[in-house]
């Protein structure tokens, strides 16, 4: 009996999932399940942190930015829940000017803070 073979692109995120699942929340579960639920170009335009209670906060670099993430708000949720499972309680997209240092030169280093 000759065994099926699957594509690894339809295989690869179950397992990815699965492996993540299994690791303790930290600033990297973050990020990796960030920059997989936005992609690149909107992590570069955000910081994000979790917060103890599992709320993931998002500080977008502009107004611009924050309507975008408010479009996306669903698809964004469902796929964080996605990548974080329990460790996901919702999501925050403070206003662009809710921060003080949103997005200098020196917080930009340190894009992913966790826990405060």
């Amino acid at each position: 009996m000759a065994a099926s073979l699957q594509p690894i692109g339809g295989i690869l995120p179950g397992v990815l999932r699965s492996v993540l699942a299994r690791q303790p929340m930290s600033p990297g579960k973050l990020a990796f399940a960030w920059r997989t639920a936005v992609g690149a170009t909107i992590e570069r335009a955000t910081r994000v942190e979790r917060r103890a209670d599992g709320i993931v906060e998002v500080q977008p670099a502009s107004r611009q930015w924050w309507r975008e993430l408010e479009a996306q708000r669903t698809l964004i949720e469902e796929r964080l829940r996605t990548w974080l499972g329990d460790d996901f309680a919702g999501l925050v997209i403070l206003s662009a000017t809710d921060s003080l240092d949103a997005m200098s030169p020196a917080s930009a280093k340190d894009q992913t803070k966790y826990p405060r």
